[in-house]
């Protein structure tokens, strides 16, 4: 037959009938056993707990936790590591729309159940490996661990010295004295000028008050900076390390990457199940080197894990 093939179904074309969302995928997506999986029984107790949290008598409903944490979920799952990608698939992908019922939460939304609910979210990982333990798809014999390093948003001209950063807090400390007294005097001066029961106010300078917020924001960076440095020497002990720290993210230290540039950098650590490949822990830390991980508190929780799954291998 010659010529090219027609489309199945024209954009403009009416239909009598409607096709089911349901329709739509096959029978075997996956999709549908992880949606199986979050309705199941062993994460009803994480999410029974995790109603708890949500005022439900004020406002416009929320988005139900297991709806928006299967969305974060399975955007891990499928390389979806942003909150304005989960938002277009929403939008955009059969199978999120399929899990979501065609709820439709934007990337604010979204960005603010991460950050508000992260403490759930780890216990919901938990759950995770504990179920891959019941189900014996993680056996727990071999385990495979390494890490990498993961830039900071941070610039290598942050990074000071503590005698810098002590100077630097030293001058912050005398620009905001010098602001405060001179709001003192004119609360004293236009106090005497208007008495206190002035039906109106006299106009303020904004860039003062910008001016002592921006003072007040520098003057919390270096002290935070500082602390890091006094929290780092403290637990090196006498070997003692490099008293520097940086201004803009002080949690972040100077360690050489994959590259070998020095900067501001963290280090992620993975442990990953030999049989069935998953992430059974995780941790990202300030220490260079990769001896001493995983944390002891991540064996103990495997040794526990191990345990309810009935297993009986030393760890």
């Amino acid at each position: 037959m010659a010529g090219f093939r027609h489309p199945e179904l024209p954009r403009g074309q009416q239909v009598l009938w409607a096709q089911r969302l349901d329709d739509a995928l096959p029978a075997d997506h996956p999709v549908r056993l992880f949606e199986q999986l979050l309705h199941s029984s062993a994460f009803a107790d994480t999410f029974a707990a995790w109603e708890a949290d949500y005022v439900r008598c004020v406002g416009q409903p929320p988005y139900h936790p297991r709806d928006l944490a299967g969305l974060y979920l399975y955007g891990l799952l499928n390389r979806l590591r942003s909150s304005r990608q989960l938002e277009a698939a929403c939008y955009n992908r059969l199978d999120v729309l399929w899990l979501l019922q065609q709820q439709t939460p934007d990337h604010a939304t979204i960005a603010a159940f991460v950050r508000e609910h992260r403490p759930r979210l780890q216990q919901l990982f938990r759950d995770v490996v504990r179920v891959g333990l019941r189900a014996e798809l993680i056996k727990l014999e071999h385990v495979a661990h390494d890490g990498t390093k993961i830039e900071a948003d941070a610039g290598r001209g942050s990074v000071h010295k503590d005698t810098t950063l002590a100077a630097e807090l030293a001058a912050v400390d005398a620009q905001l004295a010098v602001l405060e007294a001179e709001w003192a005097a004119n609360e004293q001066r236009e106090g005497a000028w208007f008495g206190t029961d002035t039906p109106w106010a006299p106009p303020r300078r904004a860039s003062a008050r910008q001016r002592r917020a921006v003072l007040a924001r520098q003057q919390a960076k270096v002290q935070q900076a500082l602390a890091e440095i006094q929290r780092r020497q403290a637990a090196a002990g006498p070997s003692g390390c490099k008293p520097i720290a940086s201004t803009t993210d002080p949690d972040s230290r100077c360690m050489k990457d994959k590259e070998g540039r020095r900067k501001p950098n963290y280090n992620a650590q993975l442990t990953v199940d030999e049989a069935a490949g998953l992430i059974v822990a995780a941790e990202v830390s300030d220490q260079p080197q990769d001896v001493g991980h995983p944390p002891r508190r991540a064996r103990r929780r495997w040794r526990r894990s191990w345990r309810t799954a009935g297993g009986h291998r030393r760890w």
